[in-house]
Parts: structure tokens; C-alpha cells; sequence
């Protein structure tokens, strides 16, 4: 874990935190014993937790608490939500995750955001990616669907500062990783102050905190202010590999895709995280006539050029877990030089939603709708307008 840290900061609130516990034992016969054992009082302790403990937040701020499991990390989280809300005319509305309030039989794409674009936008960036999720109860949900839903309610509520308790400790470290990513990504581009607490100290890279804490038994506490530079990818990016596949290769993500079965096709290539396949592509040969090629490269091409120089990318699936991360935009992009053709075709259905094609680095022809509304995109080998 590398820090860069923030030489010059200048603070626009300083938080002061002491907190201590009082406790006293009852008298019995084993507590007793124990004292006598241990060499220790049965009378009334005081325990500090923070002692003059002082931290500044800005606005924006993403803050991160972590720390061993009793060190104080909730406290902390909640003497400084306390405080954040004094100051409600500097951060804005403050909401924590135990302030959510689900419906049980609440369905997730109604609940997520108020219009259905919103939703499905905050139910992907809480890492709830699959369409039939988002059909889905609350009640019918795991405990780990049931926590990153949590997220997209926080993602939705317009509140100013998010903060989060036991941060994404339900998910498997993986599942953590791309969460984490995710939530930066939108509390960055909102302007968002985050806090976030948790024993785990492997989402640091993924988070890229400006305030890092780690609180440890009894008052130690360190804090680090960092640069606040926003990650450029998420962490398990970096472990990926996209190879040239066969049509069997799809076959297991498949089930991802809205639509069955899968065209004659040209060439598949598969995304790699270790020994297992997170994404495929498909190209097939293009339709002899899109009106969009017509408008775009300003005519008609008989059917022997179409299929000596087009393609047409027909499938591209991202494991749901592993989607809002970019690997959609990654697969295109690093494939179409690769297709062999000229020119790559794509009609999009879900382009509102996954506005990938452009991103890798296609054009869309707007005019041109095909049939029931879908888009069309174009990229053009050795073109300085399309790479």
C-alpha cells in the first residue's frame, strides 16, 4: 500500500473527538476468582478510547477508518457524523447506512433512484448488475445483495456525506474492490464527502482516501492526509487478459445476455482474471444494408464488400459482478483492430445505459435509429477520426 501524502492542506473544519467508557463488574464468585487470578480491581474504570484526538475534513473530503475489530473505528464514525451535522451549512445533509429504511417487499429498480435510468445507473455502481436482479424484493436478496442495495439507496437519497459503517465487510474481497471503486467514482464526479469505516485495509487503493485513519487499541490513532488524485482503475484491472477465444467460450456467460443463442461469427475473444472467463465479444458478419452506414459513409456497398470489409460486434458480455468498472469499454477498444475488417459495426440496445462503443473509441451516427430505436456505431480502421 503505497501513500502519497498531502504536504499542504489547508483544514476548514478541525473535529476534536475524546471518548472514554466507564465499566464496573459485578460481584460473583467467578469474577472474583478472575480478579484474584489476573490481578485486578473490581472497581468502577474509566477506559479512553480518544484523547484530545483531532482530525480536519474538508467538503469532498473521502475519508477512510480502519482499524482492528474493538479499536473504536464506529465510535470515531459516529462522534464525527455528530459533529458533520453541526456543520450541516459547510457539508449538507449527512446520511449513514443504519438511517436507510427499506420496505422488505420493496422492488429494486423502484426504489434505486427516481426514474428508471437513475436506478439502474446507482444498482450497477452498488455492484447489482444483473437484469434479473433488478426485478428482484428486497427480501428475496442475500445478505451481500442485500448491503450493496443499501448503497444504491445511499447513491439515490441526494444526502451530502455518506457514511458508512462496516464497509463492504458482507462481500467477498473482490466484490469489495469493484464497490469501493465504484463509490468513489460517483462521490467524486457528485462532490460527495464519504465516510467509510472497516477492518479490512485492502480497499485503500480502490478508495483513494484523502483522510486515512487507523485507530488502534487504547487512544493511538494515526491520521494521513493524501493527494486526492481519484484512482485511474479499479485494482483487479490490472490482472486481466483478453485473448482471441471460440464460440464455446461463450457459452458460460451466455446466460448473461438478453438475448438467446449466439450468430455465425467471425471472431470471439474472452477477457481472463486468473483461470476464469469475466467477459466475451463476438463479431459476426454485418447485414448487408444498416441506414446508418448508408448516412454515414454516404452510400450503399453490395453484399461482397460488405463481407469482405465489415464486422459486426453482435455479443458483448461482462460477468455481472465485474460490470462499472470499465471492462466493457476495455474488451471493445483492445478488440476492434483485431476483428480483421476494415470497418466494426455495432447496434446498441442498451446504449442509454452502457454507453461503452463510444467510450472504446466508436462513433455514433444519431440520425440514424434503426429498428425499434436501437443505435448504430461505426469505428473505421487507420482513421484519425475513430481510433
Amino acid at each position: 500500500m503505497k501513500l502519497k501524502v498531502l504536504l499542504e492542506r489547508e483544514p476548514r473544519k478541525i473535529f476534536r473527538v475524546n471518548k472514554s467508557f466507564q465499566t464496573k463488574s459485578i460481584i460473583t464468585d467467578r469474577t472474583m476468582a478472575v480478579a484474584e487470578a489476573f490481578g485486578i480491581g473490581l472497581d468502577t474504570r474509566r477506559f479512553p478510547v480518544f484523547k484530545n484526538f483531532a482530525v480536519d475534513i474538508n467538503p469532498r473530503d473521502l475519508v477512510y477508518i480502519t482499524g482492528e475489530s474493538g479499536s473504536g473505528k464506529s465510535v470515531l464514525s459516529r462522534e464525527l457524523v455528530k459533529q458533520i451535522k453541526v456543520y450541516k451549512d459547510v457539508f449538507g445533509e449527512a446520511i449513514t447506512d443504519k438511517d436507510l429504511k427499506i420496505d422488505p417487499h420493496e422492488v429494486l429498480v423502484h426504489g434505486a433512484g427516481p426514474s428508471t435510468e437513475e436506478a439502474l445507473r446507482n444498482l450497477s455502481m452498488a455492484g447489482l448488475n444483473e437484469a434479473f436482479l433488478f426485478l428482484r424484493r428486497y427480501r428475496e436478496l442475500s445478505d451481500g445483495q442485500k448491503y450493496r442495495y443499501k448503497i444504491s439507496k445511499m447513491l439515490a437519497s441526494g444526502a451530502d456525506v455518506w457514511v458508512m459503517d462496516k464497509f463492504c465487510a458482507t462481500l467477498d474481497r473482490e466484490m469489495a474492490k469493484v464497490v469501493a471503486f465504484c463509490l468513489q467514482k460517483v462521490a467524486r464526479k457528485k462532490g460527495k464527502t464519504v465516510l467509510v469505516a472497516t477492518t479490512h485495509t485492502d480497499l485503500f487503493e480502490d478508495l483513494g482516501p484523502s483522510v486515512f485513519i487507523e485507530k488502534s487499541f487504547g487512544e493511538d490513532v494515526k491520521v494521513t492526509y493524501l493527494n486526492e488524485d481519484a484512482p485511474k482503475e479499479c485494482s483487479i484491472v490490472r490482472g486481466i487478459r483478453i485473448v482471441q477465444a471460440s464460440r464455446t467460450d461463450y457459452g458460460p456467460l451466455g446466460r448473461f445476455h438478453y438475448r438467446s443463442g449466439l450468430p455465425p461469427s467471425l471472431k470471439v475473444f474472452q477477457m481472463v482474471l486468473g483461470d476464469r472467463t469475466i467477459g466475451v465479444i463476438v463479431y459476426t458478419p454485418s447485414r448487408r444494408k444498416y441506414f446508418g452506414r448508408s448516412i454515414y459513409l454516404g452510400r450503399s456497398f453490395p453484399l461482397e464488400e460488405v463481407n469482405r470489409n465489415f464486422a459486426c460486434i453482435s455479443r458483448v458480455i461482462i460477468h455481472s459482478r465485474y460490470r462499472s468498472i470499465g471492462l466493457g469499454t476495455k474488451l471493445v477498444r483492445e478488440t476492434l483492430a483485431l476483428a480483421g475488417k476494415k470497418y466494426v459495426e455495432a447496434i446498441a440496445v442498451m446504449a442509454k445505459y452502457a454507453p461503452f462503443f463510444e467510450k472504446a473509441g466508436m462513433t455514433e451516427v444519431p440520425e440514424a435509429l434503426e429498428r425499434r430505436g436501437k443505435k448504430y456505431y461505426i469505428w473505421v480502421k487507420n482513421s484519425k477520426d475513430h481510433n
